[in-house]
């Protein structure tokens, strides 16, 4: 799942990468120009590329197919998974401005400059979580149980493409999440290390979990509250 969120600096969860040469991956559009932060009230130069809004103070190259296109790096990201949703305002004919909402009610608001831009960028955003809605459509879940996470104790689901977690087994509320695609697992004494395409990295310590079903430590830098969202002006 993802958050829309704002921040100081890069958030806690690498942007979602679509497996090359998938479905998903074609299907995708791409999209890059400039849009006004309303929030901030700041342009910034956007790139859709991949299921993942990114935005940078300047204007990135032409036909950027992968980050490596990218001149600078990017100064923040919205991973668009299927928690997402995009509203246009109700003034939107003559503002040009929507809303990206996440999972935990977060909103993004921007705004393009004329009506064929708000009109590209709106179905543009709109596939790509429709894209990610049937890719994880009835997806099954793998595994469940309470596990330790930065010294509390959470209720964590395995499913085939990411770690999930609650603040117990009733709540509904997402806290937060890690994206296993592309990851590489490795293990040193009772610490497990999952390792990002993207290089991040998070750490978790393994052990047992009073009263739960496994234990596990805290997460690092790769892991983290909230799910695929970063960045900020």
């Amino acid at each position: 799942p993802a958050n829309v969120r704002g921040g100081d600096a890069a958030g806690p969860i690498s942007p979602r990468t679509v497996r090359r040469g998938s479905s998903d991956a074609s299907a995708l559009p791409q999209r890059q120009g400039w849009l006004l932060n309303r929030e901030r009230n700041k342009k910034r130069y956007h790139v859709l590329l991949d299921g993942v809004l990114y935005w940078f103070k300047k204007e990135q190259k032409a036909g950027c197919a992968s980050r490596d296109d990218f001149n600078e790096r990017y100064k923040g990201y919205i991973a668009l998974s299927a928690g997402c949703e995009l509203r246009r305002a109700p003034d939107a004919h003559a503002s040009f401005t929507f809303v990206l909402v996440g999972e935990r009610s977060d909103e993004t608001i921007l705004a393009a400059s004329a009506t064929d831009e708000f009109d590209g960028w709106c179905a543009a955003i709109e596939r790509c979580i429709e894209v990610d809605k049937q890719h994880n459509a009835g997806a099954a879940v793998a595994h469940s149980g309470h596990l330790r996470l930065k010294g509390k104790r959470k209720f964590v689901v395995l499913k085939p493409d990411r770690l999930v977690w609650f603040a117990d087994v009733k709540s509904e509320a997402v806290q937060g999440s890690f994206l296993l695609t592309n990851c590489t697992i490795g293990m040193r004494g009772a610490t497990l290390h999952l390792d990002a395409a993207t290089t991040t990295t998070s750490t978790i310590r393994t052990g047992s979990s009073s009263g739960g079903a496994g234990g596990s430590g805290g997460s690092g830098d790769g892991g983290g509250s909230g799910g695929g969202s970063g960045g900020g002006g």
